[in-house]
């Protein structure tokens, strides 16, 4: 399944004027529960979230602000790009086809090619807030036998700062054995009309081929392709050169396989640098290269309109499609087992 043409300009403006948001553009009851903002503060960070699909709103370090997103909570509900820096699951990434074998029975998601981001299941949703203070606030929610992934599932998304760290941990637990991969999808842009120019260094020495469908289905060296970001280079680098891969991906959209709590990421530009560490085994990392839809582009926060390669996706997760590759980790829980997905944004 092949992205839609990326045919919209890239954005304008290098350092949008920070403004502050109006709460009541996030205000709002959908379902019968209510959504609004939480803004958490440390000496160095302003982290704001919403609870319709664990939502990071805004990071705010040195005066930017480094994630895209929305400046109304309507503009997330209709938008046809759900996943901005939302918290995404079951199963994040693709399953294809769209099945697995839990304990020994064939369970199937969605009667089609593939499911993307387990179907926005935890995007489109609002979650309960059961917790919140200055520093953190705990959000959660439950599904039973949603899109036929087995069992009565608790999730429970946690956000805080403390200094100038970030940390976001999404829990779950199942009642039944089922598969569980969730991830969270903010858009990273350090004050750039586009990412071509950040540094990034990812210390993985492979990463995973995928088919015609973007689907992961092989482990590949990436010594000698443009998927070496062993030592720091620009994202765009290595954009124009002639590989199958890249032009799959529409550049880069692949997991890179890292190694579990290490610091697994750094992304620089200008006077900010992110370094990442997660329990996960993999990152996906995207370059943005279809962050479009087919008729229009995203009007974004700050007045900016969002277009190919505008931000860059570094998702902590497992292998996408392990349901369909042994070879891969595999995320299969146990009923009682209690899953967990931490991840550690430091800046500097």
């Amino acid at each position: 399944m092949r992205r839609p043409p990326c045919d919209c300009s890239l954005g304008s403006q290098t350092t949008p004027p920070m403004q502050p948001f109006d709460p009541q553009a996030f205000e709002k009851t959908l379902g019968g529960k209510p959504i609004r903002l939480y803004t958490l503060r440390s000496k160095d960070l302003t982290v704001t979230v919403h609870n319709y699909g664990c939502v990071i709103v805004q990071l705010l370090f040195k005066g930017k602000d480094l994630v895209l997103g929305y400046d109304t909570i309507d503009k997330y509900i209709t938008s046809e790009e759900k996943y901005f820096s939302a918290v995404v699951g079951p199963v994040c990434n693709r399953i294809c086809p769209p099945t697995a074998t839990i304990d020994g029975q064939v369970h199937t998601f969605k009667d089609h090619l593939m499911i993307l981001h387990g179907d926005a299941l935890l995007t489109c949703h609002v979650w309960d807030v059961v917790e919140s203070s200055a520093e953190h606030v705990t959000m959660r929610t439950s599904f039973t036998n949603a899109l036929n992934f087995p069992g009565k599932v608790d999730y429970e998304v946690k956000f805080s700062v403390a200094g100038s760290v970030f940390r976001l941990e999404i829990n779950a637990v199942s009642d039944k054995a089922t598969i569980l991969n969730c991830t969270s999808h903010p858009y990273f842009n350090f004050g750039d009309a586009n990412i071509l120019n950040h540094t990034l260094q990812i210390n993985a020495e492979q990463y995973l081929e995928v088919d015609d469908n973007c689907v992961s289905c092989r482990y590949a060296p990436v010594k000698g392709t443009p998927f070496d970001f062993t030592a720091p280079k620009k994202i765009g680098q290595d954009l124009d050169l002639s590989n199958e891969q890249l032009r799959i991906g529409v550049g880069y959209d692949h997991n890179m396989c890292v190694t579990p709590n290490t610091e697994q990421v750094v992304l620089s530009y200008a006077d900010v640098t992110m370094r990442i560490t997660s329990n996960q085994p993999g990152i996906q990392f995207y370059n943005g290269g279809c962050l479009t839809t087919k008729d229009k582009c995203h009007q974004g926060k700050y007045g900016v309109t969002y277009g190919p390669k505008q931000g860059v996706c570094l998702e902590t997760q497992h292998y996408p499609n392990t349901c369909n590759e042994p070879t891969f980790p595999q995320i299969h829980v146990k009923a009682g087992d209690k899953y967990v997905n931490w991840t550690e944004f430091a800046f500097e």
